[in-house]
């Protein structure tokens, strides 16, 4: 089962620990992780990793505030991308503004 403390948190920019926090509804198969708005002049980005391996690295954000707890493995490591490595994705905050003349806009990597 998937939960909000199985997803690392790396922040960068303006960013300080856990200025942002997920929070993860739905089940499965389809869920939806939300991250809450930085505030006011917070720039930057967090760097979002699900751990899918059988061990914890880094820490987790499930509230506002200070570096939340360690990362609970999800114990699932036959999901886990060539050479042991955990799916992950990047949230910008401020960063860039955008063209005015796109309304919408989806990248696929």
């Amino acid at each position: 089962m998937l939960a909000a403390n199985q997803f690392a948190h790396a922040f960068g920019g303006n960013l300080a620990a856990c200025e942002t926090a997920g929070t993860l509804t739905g089940s499965t198969p389809t869920f939806t992780l939300r991250l809450a708005a930085p505030g006011a002049g917070n720039t930057g980005m967090d760097d979002l990793a699900l751990n899918l391996g059988n061990s914890g690295s880094g820490n987790t954000c499930t509230t506002v505030g200070g570096a939340g707890p360690a990362v609970t493995p999800s114990n699932q490591p036959w999901l886990q991308l060539p050479g042991g490595t955990n799916p992950g994705a990047r949230a910008t905050f401020g960063i860039y503004k955008g063209n005015d003349a796109i309304i919408y806009q989806r990248e696929n990597y």
